[in-house]
Protein backbone atom coordinates (compact mmCIF):
# COMPACT_ATOMS: atom_id res chain seq x y z
CA UNK A 1 0.00 0.00 0.00
CA UNK A 2 1.58 3.22 -1.13
CA UNK A 3 0.74 6.46 0.63
CA UNK A 4 1.59 9.56 -1.36
CA UNK A 5 2.29 12.84 0.35
CA UNK A 6 4.31 15.94 -0.30
CA UNK A 7 7.30 16.45 1.98
CA UNK A 8 9.62 19.35 1.24
CA UNK A 9 8.44 19.34 -2.36
CA UNK A 10 9.12 15.63 -2.99
CA UNK A 11 6.96 12.57 -3.35
CA UNK A 12 7.58 9.82 -0.78
CA UNK A 13 6.00 6.65 0.56
CA UNK A 14 5.77 5.09 4.03
CA UNK A 15 8.87 3.00 3.47
CA UNK A 16 10.96 6.06 2.64
CA UNK A 17 9.61 7.91 5.67
CA UNK A 18 10.45 4.95 7.94
CA UNK A 19 13.90 4.73 6.39
CA UNK A 20 14.40 8.48 6.91
CA UNK A 21 13.39 8.07 10.57
CA UNK A 22 15.88 5.22 11.03
CA UNK A 23 18.66 7.28 9.46
CA UNK A 24 17.71 10.32 11.55
CA UNK A 25 17.69 8.21 14.75
CA UNK A 26 21.06 6.68 13.90
CA UNK A 27 22.55 10.13 13.32
CA UNK A 28 20.95 11.45 16.50
CA UNK A 29 22.32 8.53 18.56
CA UNK A 30 25.74 8.97 16.99
CA UNK A 31 25.74 12.66 17.93
CA UNK A 32 24.68 11.79 21.47
CA UNK A 33 27.61 9.40 21.73
CA UNK A 34 30.01 12.06 20.45
CA UNK A 35 28.74 14.50 23.05
CA UNK A 36 29.59 11.92 25.73
CA UNK A 37 33.11 11.71 24.35
CA UNK A 38 32.59 8.50 22.40
CA UNK A 39 32.47 8.50 18.64
CA UNK A 40 30.29 5.50 17.86
CA UNK A 41 31.36 5.49 14.21
CA UNK A 42 35.04 5.50 15.19
CA UNK A 43 34.49 2.49 17.42
CA UNK A 44 32.86 0.61 14.56
CA UNK A 45 35.60 1.60 12.12
CA UNK A 46 38.36 0.81 14.64
CA UNK A 47 36.98 -2.68 15.12
CA UNK A 48 36.82 -3.47 11.41
CA UNK A 49 39.74 -4.54 9.28
CA UNK A 50 39.87 -2.11 6.43
CA UNK A 51 42.26 -1.57 3.58
CA UNK A 52 42.58 1.10 0.94
CA UNK A 53 44.91 0.91 -2.06
CA UNK A 54 46.53 -2.20 -0.55
CA UNK A 55 47.47 -0.23 2.58
CA UNK A 56 46.17 -1.49 5.90
CA UNK A 57 44.47 1.13 8.03
CA UNK A 58 45.77 1.20 11.62
CA UNK A 59 43.28 0.13 14.27
CA UNK A 60 43.54 1.90 17.61
CA UNK A 61 43.08 -0.29 20.71
CA UNK A 62 42.64 1.96 23.78
CA UNK A 63 43.70 0.35 27.06
CA UNK A 64 44.55 1.27 30.65
CA UNK A 65 47.41 -0.18 32.68
CA UNK A 66 48.33 -0.29 36.36
CA UNK A 67 51.89 0.49 37.44
CA UNK A 68 52.82 -0.91 40.84
CA UNK A 69 56.43 -0.73 42.03
CA UNK A 70 57.79 -2.86 44.88
CA UNK A 71 61.46 -3.37 45.78
CA UNK A 72 62.52 -1.62 42.56
CA UNK A 73 60.47 -4.05 40.45
CA UNK A 74 57.33 -3.69 38.31
CA UNK A 75 54.18 -5.77 38.88
CA UNK A 76 53.14 -7.74 35.79
CA UNK A 77 50.32 -10.19 35.11
CA UNK A 78 50.65 -13.31 32.94
CA UNK A 79 47.87 -13.58 30.36
CA UNK A 80 46.58 -17.12 29.80
CA UNK A 81 45.36 -16.11 26.32
CA UNK A 82 48.47 -14.31 25.07
CA UNK A 83 51.08 -16.31 27.02
CA UNK A 84 52.96 -13.14 27.91
CA UNK A 85 53.50 -10.78 30.87
CA UNK A 86 51.62 -7.46 30.75
CA UNK A 87 50.76 -4.54 32.98
CA UNK A 88 47.59 -5.45 34.87
CA UNK A 89 44.64 -3.74 33.16
CA UNK A 90 43.03 -4.04 29.78
CA UNK A 91 40.80 -2.65 27.06
CA UNK A 92 38.71 0.48 27.58
CA UNK A 93 35.08 -0.34 26.78
CA UNK A 94 32.76 2.12 25.03
CA UNK A 95 31.48 4.69 27.49
CA UNK A 96 34.30 4.14 30.01
CA UNK A 97 37.09 6.44 31.03
CA UNK A 98 40.57 4.99 31.41
CA UNK A 99 40.19 5.02 35.19
CA UNK A 100 36.81 3.26 35.09
CA UNK A 101 38.26 0.65 32.75
CA UNK A 102 41.29 0.12 34.98
CA UNK A 103 39.13 -0.28 38.08
CA UNK A 104 36.92 -2.83 36.30
CA UNK A 105 39.83 -4.79 34.86
CA UNK A 106 41.75 -4.90 38.17
CA UNK A 107 38.61 -6.05 39.97
CA UNK A 108 38.23 -8.84 37.38
CA UNK A 109 41.92 -9.79 37.15
CA UNK A 110 43.25 -9.28 40.69
CA UNK A 111 40.15 -9.07 42.92
CA UNK A 112 41.17 -5.60 44.11
CA UNK A 113 39.05 -2.44 44.36
CA UNK A 114 41.27 0.47 43.28
CA UNK A 115 40.64 3.77 45.04
CA UNK A 116 40.28 6.53 42.45
CA UNK A 117 41.94 9.12 44.66
CA UNK A 118 45.09 6.96 44.93
CA UNK A 119 45.53 6.53 41.15
CA UNK A 120 48.08 8.90 39.62
CA UNK A 121 48.33 9.29 35.85
CA UNK A 122 51.92 8.54 34.85
CA UNK A 123 52.20 8.25 31.06
CA UNK A 124 50.52 7.40 27.79
CA UNK A 125 52.21 4.76 25.65
CA UNK A 126 51.69 3.53 22.10
CA UNK A 127 53.00 0.22 20.75
CA UNK A 128 52.11 -2.66 18.46
CA UNK A 129 49.45 -4.79 20.15
CA UNK A 130 51.17 -8.05 21.07
CA UNK A 131 49.54 -11.12 19.53
CA UNK A 132 47.26 -9.04 17.28
CA UNK A 133 47.43 -8.29 13.54
CA UNK A 134 50.21 -5.87 12.55
CA UNK A 135 47.80 -2.97 12.02
CA UNK A 136 46.46 -3.04 15.61
CA UNK A 137 48.10 -0.33 17.71
CA UNK A 138 47.71 -0.46 21.50
CA UNK A 139 47.47 2.91 23.23
CA UNK A 140 47.56 2.85 27.00
CA UNK A 141 47.00 5.32 29.79
CA UNK A 142 49.23 4.13 32.65
CA UNK A 143 48.51 4.92 36.29
CA UNK A 144 50.79 4.62 39.31
CA UNK A 145 49.29 3.01 42.41
CA UNK A 146 50.69 2.07 45.78
CA UNK A 147 49.30 -1.40 46.39
CA UNK A 148 48.88 -2.74 49.93
CA UNK A 149 46.17 -5.30 49.20
CA UNK A 150 46.74 -9.04 48.75
CA UNK A 151 46.81 -9.94 45.05
CA UNK A 152 44.81 -12.92 43.76
CA UNK A 153 45.07 -13.75 40.06
CA UNK A 154 41.72 -14.67 38.49
CA UNK A 155 39.87 -14.89 35.17
CA UNK A 156 42.32 -14.70 32.27
CA UNK A 157 45.32 -14.06 34.54
CA UNK A 158 47.43 -17.12 35.30
CA UNK A 159 49.97 -15.46 37.62
CA UNK A 160 51.33 -12.16 38.88
CA UNK A 161 54.95 -11.34 39.68
CA UNK A 162 57.34 -8.42 40.13
CA UNK A 163 60.09 -8.00 37.50
CA UNK A 164 63.23 -5.96 37.14
CA UNK A 165 63.75 -4.64 33.61
CA UNK A 166 66.72 -6.98 33.13
CA UNK A 167 64.72 -10.05 34.21
CA UNK A 168 61.75 -9.09 32.03
CA UNK A 169 63.94 -8.89 28.91
CA UNK A 170 64.92 -12.54 29.49
CA UNK A 171 61.31 -13.73 29.14
CA UNK A 172 60.33 -15.79 26.08
CA UNK A 173 57.71 -13.19 25.07
CA UNK A 174 58.62 -9.52 25.48
CA UNK A 175 55.76 -7.05 24.93
CA UNK A 176 56.65 -3.68 23.36
CA UNK A 177 54.29 -1.68 25.59
CA UNK A 178 55.81 -3.16 28.76
CA UNK A 179 59.31 -2.35 27.48
CA UNK A 180 58.22 1.26 26.87
CA UNK A 181 56.88 1.51 30.44
CA UNK A 182 60.14 0.08 31.85
CA UNK A 183 62.12 2.62 29.80
CA UNK A 184 59.95 5.52 31.00
CA UNK A 185 60.24 4.41 34.64
CA UNK A 186 64.02 4.07 34.30
CA UNK A 187 64.35 7.45 32.54
CA UNK A 188 62.31 9.12 35.29
CA UNK A 189 64.39 7.40 38.02
CA UNK A 190 61.34 5.60 39.42
CA UNK A 191 63.14 2.32 38.73
CA UNK A 192 66.92 2.04 39.10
Amino acid sequence: MKTISMMEGRTTNRFNMQYDNIVFNAIYLSLQQEIKGITANAIIINNMKASTNNQTIPINLPTAGLIVIKDNKLLLAFSKNKKAWYLPGGKVDAGETSIQSLQREIREELNIELKTELLTFYCHIKAAAYGEPDNVIMTQDCFLYELHEQIEASNEIEAVAYFSYKNYLQEAAVVGGVVEVFENLTRDCILQ
